[in-house]
């Protein structure tokens, strides 16, 4: 069996546990037909994360593969993978107890595909390499489970050989695999920093609103909707672009508004009541709004806030609305 350590220094988390982040490369999808060739495990601690992989060079050593993967897995308290409560965690659970041996039960087990933050995108048909563009995490190897699977295949029928490329394949797929999944675990890091008692300060330009917020030490950058988000350290940066525009604010319930054609204003049933009839209409609902230009900040919530409105009904708030009412409109993007 090849067995390989690779240490890479990160910036240091502030969580108690010990981390494992799992995947696993097999020769088909069902455990009692098909057999574990290779894992690759990342191991996450206060200030290293260690990733482990391992291939079997035999027909004979998956029974090894398991243990080696079991003596990693032993001092960890959480587990995550990808899609791993669908596929490598029943996978894994079969092929142990072909073999007598036992998963460490007391290990919690987290799919990152099903924590809510991930799965705003598995809602909106986002793939994982959808997932991962958003990210911005791009792959050296660009090859499909389909095309993994012939090559897993062709390895063994070459003898298990580290001739050619299928070894490497395998084992670069595997680790590309893992870094994605340590990418989506700097991302709920991050999320989970954007609270609002971690705020710091704002901060206001003409050209955004900058929100800062005590960071979870995660170091990672994307953007969502021309918001840009950047981890860096101890300070999580939410960057929001500021729109100089006219947009329309609509007036409820219109019933209560009159337009006053003299002065081409509405004006409230308050103030109209003084007014002549002949010199005031009602106004229709898709008529009865204000205008206004002024530094605008796109939202994405429409609850408790002063809303202003372009022409496509997007919704929008002026520019010195209070940070923390823009900052709920805007949380629901993560």
């Amino acid at each position: 069996m090849f067995f390989r350590e690779t240490k890479q220094i990160i910036t240091k988390y502030e969580q108690p546990y010990k981390i494992a982040i799992l995947d696993i490369e097999t020769t088909g999808l069902i455990p009692t037909t098909s057999e574990m060739v290779a894992f690759g495990v990342a191991i996450i601690e206060q200030n290293k994360t260690t990733i482990f992989q391992a291939i079997v060079e035999d027909k004979d050593e998956e029974e090894q593969l398991l243990k080696q993967l079991l003596i990693i897995l032993e001092p960890c308290q959480i587990l995550f993978s990808y899609n791993g409560s669908r596929f490598d965690i029943p996978y894994l659970k079969g092929r142990l107890s072909y073999h007598k041996l036992e998963f460490n039960e007391k290990i919690k087990l987290i799919d990152i595909k099903n924590i809510s933050f991930i799965n705003f995108w598995i809602k909106n048909k986002f793939t994982r390499a959808n997932i991962e563009d958003e990210l911005n995490f791009s792959r050296e190897l660009t090859i499909t489970g389909k095309e993994l699977a012939k090559i897993i295949k062709i390895y063994i029928q070459k003898n298990f050989s580290k001739e050619g490329v299928y070894f490497e394949v395998i084992l670069g797929h595997n680790l590309e695999e893992v870094k994605s999944c340590i990418v989506m675990f700097e991302y709920l890091q991050m999320v989970q920093g954007l609270k609002w008692k971690n705020f710091l300060e704002c901060k206001r330009s003409e050209q955004a609103l900058v929100l800062k917020f005590k960071g979870q030490n995660s170091e990672l950058k994307f953007e969502r909707n021309g918001i840009k988000f950047i981890a860096c350290g101890q300070t999580i940066e939410v960057i929001i672009p500021v729109e100089y525009l006219e947009l329309k604010k609509f007036l409820e319930p219109h019933k209560d508004y009159f337009y006053i054609e003299e002065f081409n204003q509405i004006i409230h049933k308050s103030l109209a009541n003084f007014i002549p009839s002949s010199q005031k209409k009602r106004v229709k609902k898709e008529a009865c709004f204000i205008t206004q230009t002024n530094f605008f900040i796109r939202v994405y919530c429409k609850e408790y806030l002063e809303l202003w409105f372009n022409d496509a009904k997007e919704p929008f708030v002026i520019y010195d609305t209070e940070p923390q009412v823009v900052w709920n409109s805007i949380k629901v993007l993560l």
